[in-house]
């Protein structure tokens, strides 16, 4: 699952919540970038993600491993760009905010 997917690129995560609302904690460097990235890369590959996941049993294994394969590609993409230095470069808007405060 998640955790396998980002222990083989050798990122750090921590999976909280309950089984039905996952919780995933990006332990590294540059967190929020990471976290707008893995946002940003999965809505190109059509799918609406964020550090949240709700489970829903209308979620077949066909669905679940679909996602599990365009996660892998984009915590694949995001280890490589952590590694040569680029992370930031493959932003392509701002940056997530943390927390909850007026923006304006």
């Amino acid at each position: 699952g998640l955790r396998n997917i980002f222990c083989e690129h050798h990122l750090k995560i921590n999976l909280t919540g309950l089984p039905s609302v996952i919780i995933m904690e990006i332990e590294e460097n540059d967190d929020l970038y990471i976290k707008t990235i893995f946002t940003q890369e999965m809505l190109k590959r059509g799918f609406l993600a964020s550090n949240l996941i709700y489970v829903s049993y209308a979620h077949n294994k066909d669905i679940v491993d679909e996602y599990l394969r365009n996660v892998d590609d984009v915590v694949s993409l995001i280890a490589e760009r952590i590694k040569n230095g680029t992370l930031r470069q493959c932003l392509e808007g701002e940056v997530c905010h943390s927390g909850f405060k007026r923006l304006n």
